[in-house]
């Protein structure tokens, strides 16, 4: 490094000077005391100098005299040739140095030998049903070249494994047993597909229509999967068998019914019995009898003779009581002897 800088500091040197060279016109002069011409030369680089050959610089007089002088070689200008690795297959290069205005090697790059491959082993791979294998091999773990080459192994045979088939049935069609690798799963034999079986035929037995319910004729389905085979078709409803629901006369106690009608079969009204009103009672009389010195009596009634309810209610008449107008202590009336009476204090009517 410090080569280096003493040889940039020199030509920085010389080419201050050659500057101040080209630029002045008179290096000097000589004065004669005779007053004959003097020599006054003129510099002028005619060669620059390189770091491989000297330069020149020439001295011109106007009268044509002139001489050359040498400018010494320029210093070489350093540039590091960079040092170069070995690989396991090709050499390395230490570090060098060049010129790098000319290209001149001042510092020689040494030659360092290939470091050869470091071996690392290729795993392979067992083949199998559905790829082929591959044998082990070596390649280099820093450059990657292959060492020894892994080799193919064929395919393995397919593990055969019987797939089940299905029976069909009239709702669904079966297959066939297939075979396929128990190992991949690819189809080695395929199943075939079987037809769908026939329905199996029974009877749905329908049913007579009444006057209160549709009926159904006989219908078909399958016995094994319940499909229908022949719809069951509605039969209208049947008639109603008519019967007279007989009525009742009206009383004096009760109303009546019209005669109606009804559906012997179902009991369903077909003719609605009305309401007779209930009938007027018929009078009876009901007698009286007269009230006695003793007993009470009664005032003529009514009732209905049909029903015995009444009409007008009896009244009692208070008893008469014994009458004694010659005071002979016997009842005028009845006769009754009132002797008793009197002697026990009761009341006798004397008028």
């Amino acid at each position: 490094m410090k080569k280096i800088l003493v040889s940039l500091t020199f030509v920085l040197l010389i080419c201050a000077l050659i500057s101040t060279l080209a630029s002045c016109t008179v290096i000097g002069e000589i004065l004669m005391g005779d007053g004959a011409h003097k020599h006054q030369h003129t510099e002028e680089i005619t060669k620059a100098p390189t770091c491989t050959e000297a330069g020149e610089k020439t001295f011109n007089c106007s009268c044509g005299d002139k001489y050359t002088e040498a400018i010494e070689k320029l210093p070489h200008t350093e540039e590091l040739l960079p040092a170069v690795a070995p690989t396991c297959t090709e050499a390395g290069l230490t570090e060098g140095k060049k010129c790098s205005a000319c290209g001149e090697i001042i510092l020689v790059q040494e030659e360092i030998l290939a470091l050869g491959h470091t071996e690392e082993v290729v795993a392979g791979k067992a083949a199998t049903c559905t790829e082929k294998g591959l044998t082990e091999g070596k390649k280099c773990s820093v450059c990657g070249e292959t060492l020894v080459a892994q080799e193919e192994i064929p395919m393995a045979a397919h593990t055969e494994e019987v797939v089940p088939g299905k029976a069909a049935t009239c709702t669904a069609t079966g297959l066939t047993d297939g075979k396929k690798c128990s190992v991949c799963g690819e189809t080695l034999v395929a199943q075939e597909e079987i037809p769908m079986a026939a329905h199996t035929e029974e009877v749905v037995p329908g049913k007579a229509a009444t006057c209160t319910a549709t009926g159904l004729t006989d219908g078909k389905k399958c016995s094994v999967c319940d499909e229908t085979l022949v719809a069951q078709e509605e039969i209208p409803m049947a008639a109603h068998t008519e019967e007279v629901v007989a009525g009742k006369a009206a009383t004096c106690t009760e109303t009546g019914l019209t005669d109606g009608k009804k559906c012997s079969v179902c009991g369903a009204t077909l003719l609605a019995q009305e309401e007779i009103p209930m009938a007027a009672h018929t009078e009876e009389a009901v007698a009286g009898k007269d009230a006695t010195c003793t007993e009470t009596g009664l005032t003529d009634g009514k009732k209905c003779s049909v029903c015995g309810a009444t009409l007008l209610a009896q009244e009692n008449i208070n008893a008469l009581g014994h009458k004694d107008k010659n005071t002979d202590y016997e009842c005028d009336v009845c006769g009754e002897d009132l002797c008793t009476e009197h002697v026990a204090g009761e009341a006798v009517e004397e008028n």
